[in-house]
């Protein structure tokens, strides 16, 4: 009995076994149809990229930003050049010539004994010119400035201000100092504005005219008022001159700590005898005669210090000029500095007797 049951049992299970074996292949039959059936029947795809359109280019519009950027980064306009006197201004007067070869330093005159035309044309353009000088510093010029001889330095009485006490405090500084500014400074009122001269040929005229140049009318009555022009100058032609001319009251040069002309109105400004005085002829309208100092030496290249002395004394009218002459040559306007266009045209406007001395 024992023996069939067993029979029986194997016999189950090998049934189940096969049947089981049976089952997987039907379904490994049945996937491998599936898939070789797919791939038969499957239709393959064909991927496209689309159309690539053009970008119509569009051109940036700066137009505002640089018009915020200009704005912001512009400079400033420049000053306007200020002109006291229309008259002042004469267009033809700028014919400046670049080719110029200006040899002139700070402080010095260049252009032989400082006349002819040159050096410099463009500081028409810069500065003011009045009468008296520049109203700022020009390259060349002497440095002036305006003392009142009536009160000390803060601006006292003197006490009396009578022709002969004016003239014997201009011999006091020209025949017993050495002409220092600083001197001047010390005892008398100044006028706080520098003019700066390169030449000397001032037509006759009222005396408040100098007050009024150095800007000073309110402040300093014309009557005693002395000009000291300082600086350095500088030949660029050696030789014998003499400076010459004549002063409505003082005119005095003096170069290398010596008096070489004192061309006052009368004697008694310096400790020269004008007796001892060539004289010339008159000039320019006044009654005395034009006053030659004497002979001296020049050393091309050579730097001298050069201080010229101007004054009124009574008041009423004023006036100087300033020439010099060489040795066996004419008479000439003294300057600094080759006479630019304006400057000339001011000289010939005085009067026909300089005209012929430029």
């Amino acid at each position: 009995m024992k023996i069939a049951d067993r029979s029986s049992r194997n016999k189950t299970l090998s049934a189940v076994i096969v049947i089981s074996i049976g089952l997987h292949l039907i379904g490994l039959l049945a996937f491998g149809m599936v898939k070789i059936a797919e791939s038969v029947f499957r239709e393959e795809k064909v991927f496209e990229a689309p159309p690539i359109l053009e970008t119509p280019e569009v051109e940036p519009d700066y137009t505002a930003e640089l018009m915020e950027r200009n704005q912001e980064s512009s400079p400033p306009p420049p000053n306007p050049i200020v002109v006291s006197d229309l008259q002042d201004i004469e267009l033809p007067a700028l014919d400046i010539d670049i080719s110029i070869d200006n040899t002139s330093s700070y402080g010095r005159g260049s252009g032989g004994f400082g006349t002819g035309v040159g050096g410099g044309q463009i500081r028409e353009m810069a500065v003011n010119l009045t009468d008296f000088g520049y109203s700022d510093y020009v390259e060349g010029t002497l440095e002036g400035i305006l003392f009142d001889f009536k009160r000390n330095k803060k601006g006292e009485s003197l006490g009396r201000a009578k022709y002969n006490d004016i003239r014997s405090r201009v011999y006091e500084f020209a025949s017993g100092s050495n002409w220092s500014t600083s001197e001047l400074r010390r005892k008398y009122f100044t006028a706080d504005k520098k003019l700066y001269g390169s030449h000397w040929v001032i037509a006759k005229t009222p005396a408040e005219a100098a007050p009024r140049a150095f800007e000073a009318e309110d402040q300093i009555a014309p009557i005693g008022v002395i000009a000291l022009y300082d600086g350095n100058y500088v030949p660029t032609k050696g030789g014998a001159i003499r400076f010459c001319g004549l002063g409505d009251d003082v005119l005095m040069v003096r170069l290398d700590e010596k008096i070489v002309l004192d061309a006052s109105w009368t004697q008694g400004y310096s400790n020269m005898d004008f007796s001892k005085q060539e004289t010339g002829e008159v000039l320019l309208g006044h009654v005395e005669p034009i006053r030659y100092g004497e002979w001296i030496e020049l050393e091309a290249g050579k730097t001298y210090d050069l201080k010229i002395l101007l004054g009124e004394g009574p008041g009423g009218l004023f006036g100087a000029y300033l020439f010099y002459q060489t040795k066996g040559g004419d008479m000439r306007v003294f300057s600094t500095n080759p006479l630019t266009a304006e400057e000339r045209k001011r000289v010939r406007d005085i009067h026909r007797d300089v005209a012929n001395l430029l």
